[in-house]
């Protein structure tokens, strides 16, 4: 997993390059900061490594900004998260997935979603 904390670090961390050339591997693109994740999409733009990208995360709390940046950098892959308080029981966060976040993905021309959500508590 390729964690960043803010987007500068993006360019500061020599060491991405150097992972996706050692392994074969899909490579989690994950931050608590959408501008971070943004900018690690757009290091990889065009590179033979983007088709290995799995952005982290399309959640409620999404810009069109991240879905533009999405669809002009041709990531395909994307983790969808229904982490809302407003859905909180099992079928409003299936509703948060269907009405909203799954339809967010396909306007960023995500085209394999990687369902993901927290367990209810019980």
């Amino acid at each position: 997993m390729l964690k960043f904390e803010s987007p500068q670090q993006v360019y500061r961390i020599g060491s991405l390059e150097f992972v996706a050339a050692s392994c074969d591997a899909l490579l989690l693109v994950d931050s608590s900061v959408p501008q971070a994740r943004v900018a690690a999409v757009r290091h990889f733009q065009g590179s033979e490594i983007l088709p290995r990208l799995i952005y982290n995360a399309i959640d409620p709390h999404f810009s069109e900004e991240e879905l533009a940046c999405l669809r002009e950098c041709g990531v395909k892959t994307a983790v969808v998260q229904a982490f809302s308080n407003r859905a909180v029981r099992p079928r409003d966060r299936i509703r948060l997935l269907e009405e909203e976040l799954l339809p967010a993905a396909r306007r960023g021309g995500v085209e394999n979603v990687i369902a993901g959500g927290r367990p209810a508590d019980l």
